[in-house]
């Protein structure tokens, strides 16, 4: 599933260039997701084995990660998926929650 976005949302910022994707299995053991993209709506980096990621340049907008097939995102109070990396607010990680289909 590709999650196409339109603008940022309130309270979430631009500016993370790099980081790391992790999920989380039934076992609750964060681990590096591989193969995952994360694009600011410009550019498109994607994770490596250790679910690292660099942005050739600094973001244009907000980040977000595209959600992988199999993998549920986190969700906010109102139930919206949050898929954006807020820098300001979490540092520039982000953890996708396992989900078997």
């Amino acid at each position: 599933m590709l999650l196409l976005l339109a603008g940022p949302l309130p309270g979430h910022a631009v500016g993370c260039q790099e980081g790391t994707v992790l999920a989380r299995g039934e076992d609750d053991r964060a681990r590096p997701l591989e193969d995952v993209a994360v694009s600011d709506g410009s550019q498109v980096a994607r994770t490596d084995a250790l679910g690292r990621w660099k942005l050739a340049e600094p973001p244009a907008g907000p980040v977000f990660v595209v959600k992988p097939a199999g993998y549920a995102v986190p969700s906010l109070a109102d139930g919206l998926p949050d898929f954006w990396l807020d820098g300001e607010a979490y540092g520039c990680g982000y953890e996708l929650i396992a989900r078997r289909w």
